[in-house]
């Protein structure tokens, strides 16, 4: 019974987590940067609303992410495909009405880059950056990335040291050719967060339980 009511306490924090992240969305793509409060411009928060935001959307998806590969015990090939077939079809009706809607168009090259979803890889170097729909492609690295090392690494440690070294990796790529979007290894160790958070009992625990928009406020203060 009190696991129960753990795990229900824990899916409303995260429903108000959400519920939060899109009012912040919604709020972050609305004419408010341009307003001033008492004659000073908004615009100075954009940078930190943005990085709230789209780190509530990564964090919940890191802690999912490893709830569900402990649940199912998937292999990482297994793992990533479930999640591309659940993201991909909306992605590409999304992509579909950026295209119609707003009438953006694509180099035949880009598009097939977008149409992959590996446009986070590309942008902004080697392909046309399109506002918002670079998270789907960012989550869909991330699942690649880490599902293959949770499918392999079993240990807290070497998970750890397995992400540090590819974030390493990425980095040495990105100054070396340009590749991989800059937001790669912002939103990264904030995924990686959200694993550990499952993964450490007690940052769970911490996580979870009753005052949970104290205990958010007090995450927002550290960010």
């Amino acid at each position: 019974m009190k696991t129960s009511e753990s795990s229900s306490t824990k899916i409303v924090g995260f429903d108000i987590l959400r519920a939060l992240a899109i009012i912040m969305l919604m709020i972050h793509h609305s004419e408010v940067y341009g307003m001033k409060l008492f004659g000073v411009s908004l615009e100075g928060l954009l940078p930190y609303f943005e990085a709230i935001l789209l780190g509530i959307f990564f964090f919940i998806s890191g802690y999912f992410a490893q709830r569900s590969f402990q649940k199912q015990g998937q292999s990482g090939v297994s793992f990533f495909l479930a999640r591309l077939l659940r993201i991909f079809p909306p992605y590409l009706f999304a992509l579909s009405l950026y295209m119609y809607l707003l009438e953006i168009s694509f180099k035949q090259r880009d598009l097939i880059i977008y149409l992959t979803g590996a446009h986070f890889l590309f942008t902004p170097n080697y392909t046309k950056p399109v506002v918002t729909i670079w998270y789907v492609s960012a989550i869909i690295l991330y699942y690649l990335i880490f599902g293959l090392l949770l499918s392999n690494l079993k240990s807290t440690k070497g998970l750890i040291i397995g992400a540090v070294l590819v974030y390493a990796a990425a980095y040495a790529i990105h100054q070396w050719t340009g590749l991989i979007d800059e937001r790669f290894y912002k939103y990264y160790i904030v995924f990686l967060a959200g694993i550990l958070f499952v993964r450490l009992s007690h940052l769970s625990k911490w996580l979870s339980g009753e005052q949970i928009l104290p205990k958010f406020a007090v995450a927002l203060l550290w960010l």
